[in-house]
């Protein structure tokens, strides 16, 4: 990414998502990246190599979606500018553990007009907690952070 927003950053809202299990964290919050952010993480997007997967192969895998493509992509410093971002928005304790960091592994999922994912329950990263010594415990992610970067197809 060429530039992030300088801070100070605007103050965030959150709307909170009607309709959950109470005790559930969701929430909507609103202009995290600039636009001119987004529009830099888009052009970054993988268009092949290890991590880019076309759309055909994620329907093969994943019959609930509709997707040009999708990248695995690595970032930690993007996922150190959400976590700052974010630090009012995420709760520190949840399903017995800790916040220690949003995790880097991110999924950069492209969707064309009629694009689609299902409704469904993400799985833990790792599936089984490994330790780490920065976190002093064991590490698992327990939420999911979908973050759009526009709003057209």
């Amino acid at each position: 990414l060429g530039a992030w927003r300088p801070d100070p950053q605007p103050k965030f809202q959150a709307e909170n998502v009607p309709g959950l299990t109470p005790g559930v964290p969701a929430a909507v919050v609103h202009g995290v990246l600039s636009e001119q952010e987004c529009t830099e993480l888009i052009a970054g997007f993988p268009s092949g190599g290890q991590g880019y997967m076309p759309g055909q192969r994620v329907a093969e895998l994943y019959r609930d979606r509709q997707v040009k493509s999708r990248s695995l992509v690595d970032d930690e410093l993007l996922a150190k500018v959400l976590q700052e971002r974010l630090k009012d928005f995420l709760p520190q304790q949840l399903d017995g553990g800790r916040l220690h960091a949003v995790n880097p592994n991110f999924r950069f999922v492209h969707y064309e007009t009629g694009g689609r994912h299902a409704t469904h329950i993400d799985g833990r990263e790792p599936v089984m907690p490994r330790w780490d010594e920065a976190a002093k415990g064991w590490v698992q992610s327990r939420l999911t952070m979908q973050i759009y970067l526009n709003s057209h197809g």
